[in-house]
């Protein structure tokens, strides 16, 4: 995606697009997706100093990934081909996972007496997440077609998939896509971004002469 610039900031958006499946079924892959969404849910679960360690020094998802490679891993990773860039995602989606849910334990340990009888929130023991198809993942995207690594009956295959996209500028800049299955309908869903020039915060926008300040005081206090 793109990167910081001087002067300028990033903006976002997504863009839909219907996906042409062609008698492939892409639920197998979301579901290898979620079940190792959910393996390192528990292995951040049980090892959550990982979150406080910087990126600079391979922290985070990093971190996690660490534990499971190697000659002599941690932690057995029993999922032999499954792809790396998929690894990752599903990593970096089990710590958003596991950081909601410390967050509302938190609160819940810190309720008012009066709420004492209420539950703690329980872990996820399934997700449903739709599966980030990065770097290593997809490929030879003109715009109306797109190479995806999929799994396919147990193996990982690339696929030659066709979709329908709306129209979009040449300024946006697409990011990974996201495949989201709705009922019988499948999905890819880009992240857009693109630069627009920063106009130096509103203290600025107020400094200027051309400018001025309406406000309204309708008494709250």
């Amino acid at each position: 995606m793109l990167k910081r610039r001087k002067g300028f900031n990033i903006v976002n958006k997504s863009l839909r697009c219907k996906l042409r499946r062609d008698g492939f079924d892409l639920l197998e892959t979301k579901t290898a997706f979620n079940e190792a969404v959910f393996f390192f849910f528990l292995l951040v679960d049980k090892h959550p100093e990982g979150l406080d360690i910087s990126v600079k020094d391979n922290g985070g998802w990093r971190y996690y990934e660490r534990l499971t490679i190697g000659d002599k891993p941690m932690y057995s990773w029993n999922k032999p081909g499954f792809p790396s860039p998929l690894k990752r995602a599903a990593i970096r989606k089990a710590i958003g996972a596991y950081l909601s849910w410390r967050s509302n334990f938190q609160l819940w340990k810190n309720r008012p007496k009066r709420k004492k009888h209420h539950k703690p929130p329980m872990q996820p023991r399934t997700f449903n997440f739709s599966p980030s198809f990065d770097v290593g993942m997809r490929k030879e995207d003109d715009g109306a077609s797109i190479l995806l690594k999929i799994l396919v009956k147990g193996q990982w295959k690339w696929i030659k998939f066709h979709y329908q996209s709306p129209p979009s500028t040449n300024d946006w800049v697409k990011g990974s896509p996201a495949v989201v299955l709705k009922g019988k309908s499948v999905y890819l869903t880009f992240a857009l971004e693109k630069y627009i020039r920063a106009t130096g915060g509103i203290k600025r926008i107020c400094a200027a002469d051309s400018f001025r300040m309406c406000s309204v005081d309708i008494d709250l206090d």
